[in-house]
């Protein structure tokens, strides 16, 4: 405010009296006085004057400081300040970066109160991430949102595992062992005659994802899995009858790998969007659908842009690291399919079961380790090239990958309209790098 007052009594200073006029008639500080000393002016009448004008102008800004002070001190909601701004900031206020900024914060706190209530009112996990997408690092609502969150994912575990008794033991107990559940778990456990000790049971697959995020809203949850020595391959006690399509997976031999991060699902749509900015050209449409209709290059091609937009190096999984998370990792119950002896569990396959389309990424059970659909859905690109033989070649290996360049990349996993013998953790099949379909995805890996 004094820095426009300086203004005004500058062109006093320099005799411009017309565009003084004019800007104290903007400012709209043309009271009867003002009026009379421009009529003075205009009939040449300036005993004084420049005195008497200057005085007005003091007097004005000395009247519109009290007015300012008052105001601001009774400024304590939205309306209130966004008033007192719309009245003073043509003067220039002093209290008005003040006044913005405490509009502001009081702008974020209602933003966040109705964001919470929202939240409330739905109860649901997607509602509680968004919020938390939104606010964090506010620590006290968030904090109370990751609460409301772990609620709800043990509710939801709950109501699912008490569908299966192994389930309830394997999942709700190991991921919950202070959970509200675990009495009635172990009464019906009892009941049922099951020997409920809980040291012999397998390791849980519940593992603290490593989040990377790709926008607000949009992230990307890898899974750990912790390397070791397994058996790669064929084994009929494990993987059933040979119907003369498993030459390939033979012979069974033992592999190395170390530790790595598998994506936790394959990738969706959106997050394609949220890399590429632009549509996957998958043929099913939806957010939460996996990517289809991408080829191998053309993952190249994504990975590249994501690597250069988080700084990570994602990469395709090898054909070794993709069998062993199927398998379970060192968690691994020796089933079938990726997650459980029952197919229907964790996959969406065959026209029947799928009814001829893709399915939302994670709407079956995940295998031991976290890891959803790498049975089903789509079919998965590795990093390898395919070779017939391989198997032969790298028995005893580490980190095997084959890097010799054929006329097909590895695919693994089966997809929706397979049967269930393409789904088992031991196929093998692959493609041409170019090639395409609405049923051939993706999914990353990143090294430890």
């Amino acid at each position: 405010m004094d820095s426009l007052k300086k203004q005004l009594l500058d062109l006093l200073d320099e005799n411009d009296i017309p565009e003084l006029f004019e800007e104290l008639k903007k400012l709209k500080l043309n009271d009867h006085t003002y009026k009379n000393l421009q009529e003075e002016f205009i009939h040449g009448a300036k005993y004084d004057f420049a005195k008497r004008i200057k005085t007005h102008i003091n007097y004005k800004f000395d009247e519109l400081v009290e007015k300012e002070e008052a105001s601001f001190g009774k400024a304590n909601n939205i309306e209130a300040l966004q008033v007192h701004i719309a009245q003073f900031a043509p003067y220039q206020g002093q209290s008005i970066g003040t006044a913005k900024e405490k509009l502001q914060n009081l702008l974020h706190q209602q933003k966040l109160q109705k964001s919470w209530e929202n939240a409330q009112k739905q109860d649901q996990i997607e509602g509680y991430q968004y919020f938390i997408a939104n606010f964090e690092p506010e620590t006290a609502l968030v904090t109370q949102a990751k609460q409301k969150i772990a609620r709800l994912e043990e509710e939801a575990l709950w109501q699912k595992s008490t569908k299966s008794i192994e389930q309830l033991l394997d999942k709700y107990t190991h991921t919950y062992p202070q959970g509200v559940y675990v009495a009635q778990a172990q009464a019906i456990a009892k009941q049922l005659n099951l020997a409920y000790q809980a040291e012999n049971e397998p390791k849980a697959i519940a593992q603290n994802p490593f989040i990377i995020p790709l926008s607000n809203k949009i992230s990307i949850a890898m899974i750990p899995v912790e390397g070791g020595t397994f058996g790669m391959g064929y084994k009929t006690r494990r993987d059933g009858e040979d119907d003369g399509y498993l030459k390939d997976a033979k012979p069974f031999h033992l592999v190395t790998l170390d530790s790595f991060y598998m994506g936790k699902f394959t990738v969706t749509q959106e997050q394609y969007f949220a890399v590429m900015d632009k549509d996957s050209g998958s043929y099913f449409k939806g957010d939460r659908l996996p990517v289809e209709m991408i080829s191998w290059d053309e993952t190249q091609e994504f990975i590249n842009k994501l690597n250069a937009k988080t700084g990570k190096t994602f990469r395709l999984p090898t054909e070794a690291e993709w069998e062993f998370a199927a398998r379970g990792g060192q968690q691994s119950r020796r089933f079938m399919y990726a997650g459980s002896n029952n197919l229907d569990e964790v996959a969406w396959y065959d026209d029947e079961n799928s009814g001829s389309t893709t399915h939302e990424v994670g709407s079956k059970d995940p295998n031991e380790l976290g890891v959803y659909d790498l049975s089903g859905n789509v079919w998965e690109w590795c990093e390898d090239y395919y070779d017939a033989e391989f198997y032969e070649k790298s028995a005893g290996a580490k980190n095997p990958v084959n890097k010799i360049k054929s006329g097909d990349c590895v695919t693994r996993g089966g997809g929706w309209r397979n049967l269930s013998a393409s789904c088992r953790a031991a196929f093998r099949a692959c493609g041409s790098p170019t090639s395409w379909d609405d049923d051939l995805g993706f999914r990353l890996v990143l090294s430890l």
